[in-house]
């Protein structure tokens, strides 16, 4: 009697879990939505198309154009992209001051990385070459 009451539960169990109403075959149906209406919807990005003069249709994104960096920021950014994670942060700092044209500031955090004992000699270089760039755009 034991074995026919395990065998009971074994079997509701399982209709219970595998059905057609179960929560695996609901929670797999909502998924398979999900996917599609974001498929369907793409990544929001706008898209107009415009005809240039050669008369074929051309895919433009509307996008703002982004200002140019006041100096060139590669060779630093480069420099510290590894670096420990207080001292990335104190440059990641300089170069938003630079790009926001805080070039005072900007150098004012230079100055105080370039004080750091824990440079790398690229590190070191990146900074001051960043330092000059800086003043000579007006800092």
């Amino acid at each position: 009697m034991m074995i026919e009451k395990m065998k009971l539960n074994e079997a509701n169990a399982s209709r219970r879990s595998n059905g057609p109403g179960s929560c695996t075959h609901i929670l797999c149906a909502g998924g398979v939505v999900g996917l599609a209406v974001l498929l369907l919807t793409g990544c929001g990005k706008k898209e107009t198309a415009t005809a240039p003069a050669g008369g074929a249709a051309a895919t433009v994104a509307e996008t703002p154009a982004q200002p140019a960096d006041p100096v060139d920021l590669s060779q630093y950014e480069a420099a510290f992209a590894s670096a420990r994670p207080g001292l990335k942060m104190t440059a990641d700092e300089a170069a938003t001051a630079i790009r926001a044209r805080n070039f005072r500031d900007a150098v004012e955090q230079l100055q105080r990385i370039a004080g750091f004992t824990t440079l790398t000699p690229g590190q070191r270089q990146a900074v001051q070459e960043l330092i000059n760039k800086v003043r000579a755009a007006g800092g």
